[in-house]
């Protein structure tokens, strides 16, 4: 009798937790029945896709079915969003991160559409070589694979100065005078140095006269150093002399021609030397 009785208890306290259980999970299925529904509503698709699954599978009868045909709607209604990235070279890219709205959603490219909320998203792609590019795209509902393109930008190619090349200006007049007033001071005392050892030498020459066939060699060593020192001081003389008289009647004549341009002939050049014997 007292085990009769005891099984009654167990049976009966059995089926009241069973009523409480199967209350607390009716009542679960209700939330996220609503839930589901105010996601739909708010167009929060992809939340209300997760709470009808879950409604699905855990509530009984009639709210199970009502979900799955709200399931069927949202899914139909979902819009999706393909994300395609070329390289420099206008050739498809695999190897690119796919960041949606500040979120990580693609290691790389695979091809596959991306279900989102209908609304703006924004859109960051990277390639392997650091550069990135972002890009706002606005979803429809019920909008399927809107490809979004990503181009990298093509290098800059070389291109060659479209300046024109600048030539380097002539001296100004100016310049060539003061140029031509030193060179011809140069050669005023290069005429200097040469009249000096001129008359040296012939004195030497002279000496030289006066004690042969006894003379000594330093005395000839003597005459021929001053007659070649002489000479020197003549070619310098001439040479700069020449300069000077070039650039100072170029300057003359190119502060007045076209262009800055003039033609001048330089007066012909004498040379003058000393004959000696010995």
């Amino acid at each position: 009798m007292k085990t009769a009785a005891m099984v009654w208890w167990c049976t009966l306290l059995g089926f009241s937790l069973t009523r409480v259980a199967h209350a607390d999970a009716l009542e679960e299925c209700l939330a996220t029945h609503e839930d589901a529904q105010a996601n739909w509503r708010a167009a929060h698709f992809l939340a209300a896709k997760e709470g009808l699954i879950k409604c699905v599978a855990s509530c009984p009868g009639e709210i199970a079915l009502d979900c799955s045909t709200l399931l069927q709607r949202v899914e139909s209604n979902t819009p999706t969003a393909v994300a395609v990235a070329t390289d420099a070279n206008g050739a498809d890219v695999k190897l690119a991160k796919v960041t949606i709205d500040d979120h990580l959603v693609l290691e790389q490219l695979d091809g596959l559409s991306v279900p989102l909320d209908p609304g703006e998203h924004h859109f960051r792609i990277e390639w392997p070589s650091g550069e990135s590019a972002e890009q706002t795209v606005v979803l429809s509902e019920g909008e399927k694979n809107r490809r979004v393109v990503f181009a990298q930008a093509p290098k800059p190619e070389e291109r060659p100065s479209s300046t024109p090349q600048q030539h380097a200006a002539p001296p100004h007049p100016d310049a060539r005078r003061t140029a031509a007033y030193v060179l011809a001071a140069a050669s005023a005392g290069f005429l200097a140095t040469f009249a000096i050892f001129a008359i040296s030498g012939k004195q030497k020459e002279n000496e030289v006269d006066r004690c042969k066939p006894y003379c000594l060699q330093s005395q000839a060593d003597a005459m021929h150093s001053r007659y070649l020192i002489g000479d020197l001081s003549l070619g310098l003389t001439l040479a700069t002399g020449g300069v000077a008289s070039y650039l100072f009647f170029s300057s003359s004549h190119s502060a007045t021609s076209v262009n800055g341009t003039s033609a001048f002939r330089a007066p012909d050049q004498f040379a003058v030397g000393i004959r000696h014997a010995f």
